[in-house]
């Protein structure tokens, strides 16, 4: 770049404007993913309105002391970097030689690096009838065994037997299914997922260290052991001297012990970073909505709420609504949803939330892979649905969502198309088969709706960046 230009880069809000305070004799817009405004104020004092895009370039007579850029756009912040200068501009800026680094852009017109890839997916519905569901209400109940539960990232349930045997644990296809398969007791209370392991907590002797709070790591696709995490938790031989509830969220594992009632809060790494006595019978952990609940073992009852920092709030601030009933032990399942097992010895699911599920159904991935189960996974995506006479069915609204939600076993986050790039689809709109490509844009930041009609099943192919599934 020539002397006197300088390469300023802002980044401009929905809707919103930045100014920039560099004096000089021109301005270029080197780079804007969308028209912008600009308000330059000159040197002498006067004032202009100008609409640019990318590669516009202004000299205005009296100079430029100050910029302001604003972004029109009221749904998605803008990326902009401009060149602000005196003197001649040098044209090499536009004419000369590029090097070009792989890349695309998020809504926010930030340039991230190219992850993109391919999944292809065969999308079948099953019920196609909404359900609706209000906070506290039971969804599904199938008989278990006494215990304590907790749930997997991809929908199955693991419940922790009270009775001491080699394999009396369970593990469940889905919350809502009575198909389970018997697994080894894992460690002595459990337990959560952390990435694509699930960790389990348990009381061991160690050389050297003695008795001390061990987290076990198994992946969770197989349940083979992959290591062990010996905590700053020192505990004694005393049988009393128990581990009485463990979960992890947010990048901490929260452990409960019975000496003293601690509550103690852990790095990953194992050590501590808080904890404080007193915390009464906590049998059961729940983290929802950025706070920590301890429950009883046999009845429902939130003794206490703190938040992820282990300080105490009122029970008013619970983000756990009242679910009547006695449960032996709580949890949490996929989708945010809570998991009990009640005094009868079933494993009950609830909403934590209004919600309505409008359609449920699998998919498969062409390539080998994915969430393939015999029971349906459940989707949220606003759609509309109508059997056919052929037995397919006509679906109109969110595809993407519900195929991607149906996929992962899990709800897509708001922003889920800032993660979308393309779709190929056997039928769409009534054409077959149709691609709709947004170049190096996301879907959400080229303004794509995720609005379509199409029958099923049928399969689609969806290019998507890292980060969503």
């Amino acid at each position: 770049m020539a002397a006197g230009q300088r390469d300023i880069p802002v980044l401009l809000q929905p809707g919103s404007g930045a100014t920039v305070r560099a004096p000089g004799e021109f301005m270029y817009l080197a780079f804007a993913d969308r028209e912008i405004l600009a308000i330059v104020t000159g040197q002498d004092g006067t004032q202009s309105r100008l609409k640019m895009v990318t590669g516009d370039f202004t000299k205005p007579a009296g100079g430029i002391e100050e910029v302001e850029l604003v972004n029109p756009d009221p749904d998605n912040a803008c990326a902009v970097t401009v060149i602000i200068g005196a003197g001649e501009f040098d044209r090499k800026i536009i004419q000369g030689e590029v090097t070009i680094t792989p890349g695309i852009r998020g809504a926010d017109g930030q340039f991230v690096d190219d992850t993109r890839s391919t999944v292809r997916l065969r999308v079948a519905l099953g019920n196609i009838t909404p359900q609706s569901y209000i906070a506290a209400e039971k969804i599904s109940s199938v008989s278990s065994v006494a215990g304590k539960v907790f749930g997997l990232d991809d929908g199955r349930v693991i419940v922790e037997s009270f009775t001491v045997q080699e394999n009396n644990w369970r593990l469940y296809e889905s919350a809502d299914s009575p198909a389970y398969t018997e697994i080894p007791r894992l460690g002595d209370v459990g337990g959560a997922q952390v990435g694509p392991e699930i960790w389990v907590a348990q009381k061991q002797d160690l050389p050297i260290l003695g008795w001390r709070a061990v987290i076990n790591r198994y992946d969770a696709a197989t349940l083979i052991k992959r290591g062990e995490i010996v905590t700053g938790v020192a505990m004694s031989q005393l049988p009393g001297d128990s581990l009485t509830s463990m979960t992890a969220a947010d990048g901490a594992v929260y452990l409960a012990r019975n000496t003293n009632r601690e509550l103690y809060k852990l790095a990953l790494d194992g050590s501590v970073i808080a904890k404080i006595d007193g915390t009464q019978d906590a049998q059961s952990l729940i983290v929802n909505d950025g706070k920590l609940h301890i429950f009883d073992n046999y009845f429902y009852q939130i003794f206490s709420v703190y938040d992820l920092a282990l300080n105490k709030l009122s029970n008013s601030e619970s983000a756990i609504p009242a679910i009547g009933g006695n449960f032996r032990g709580m949890g949490i399942g996929p989708k945010g949803r809570a998991l009990g097992i009640s005094y009868g010895s079933n494993l009950e699911q609830f909403s934590l939330e209004d919600i309505t599920i409008s359609a449920s159904g699998s998919v498969t991935s062409c390539a080998g892979g994915g969430f393939l189960k015999s029971s349906p996974i459940d989707t949220k995506a606003e759609i509309y649905t109508q059997r056919l006479d052929d037995g397919r069915v006509l679906m109109s609204g969110e595809i993407l969502r519900a195929a991607l939600e149906i996929y992962t076993g899990r709800y897509m986050p708001a922003n889920y198309l800032d993660y979308v790039y393309r779709v190929r689809a056997e039928n769409l709109n009534g054409i077959s088969p149709r691609t709709v490509d947004s170049g190096g844009k996301s879907f959400l930041a080229a303004g794509i709706p995720d609005d379509a009609s199409g029958t099923f099943p049928q399969t689609l192919e969806i290019t998507l960046r890292e980060g969503l599934l």
